[in-house]
């Protein structure tokens, strides 16, 4: 079986991640989530989706959890921003989010657990007449898509 923890599954994504795995009987969804009684409610009973609550920001209750499930890959859906987050927003989430990210994507490196992360996109391109692709020069237009591209680069590092 193999085991998976997705990160930040209250919002829409992470909710339709749930929902594409509720069918599946050779994985395990555990999921992280800052509310995860309202997910609890929705998506059980089904013995293979476990909630946990709890933010990304508790580094050891996360690779406690990634030990004690024998975590093959995770899902990083985080954030606590949107495009009209103010700078204050952002060094919160500086601290909160992309800081603890950075910790646990050493950990997962070190331990050779595959990672998952869900980026935005648009938002770290700016604003473009042509189509947009990969190659595209990075030009974030808001402290969200900065904090995306700030998790991308740590990564491809």
């Amino acid at each position: 079986m193999k085991n998976i923890l997705l990160l930040g599954g209250s919002g829409f994504i992470g909710k339709n991640i749930i929902e594409s795995f509720k069918i599946q009987t050779d994985i395990k969804l555990i999921v992280f989530a800052r509310s995860s009684k309202e997910l609890e409610d929705h998506f059980l009973p089904n013995k293979n989706i476990i909630f946990i609550n709890g933010s990304i920001s508790d580094y050891d209750l996360i690779t406690s959890k990634i030990l004690d499930f024998n975590i093959d890959t995770v899902i990083h859906l985080v954030s606590s921003i949107i495009a009209s987050s103010s700078s204050e927003e952002f060094f919160e989430e500086m601290n909160n989010v992309i800081i603890p990210t950075f910790k646990l994507i050493d950990f997962l490196s070190d331990k050779d657990i595959d990672f998952i992360y869900f980026s935005s996109g648009g938002t770290i391109y700016g604003k473009s007449k042509d189509v947009i692709k990969e190659s595209h020069i990075k030009n974030p237009i808001n402290y969200y898509g900065y904090s995306k591209l700030i998790i991308e680069n740590y990564i491809e590092f």
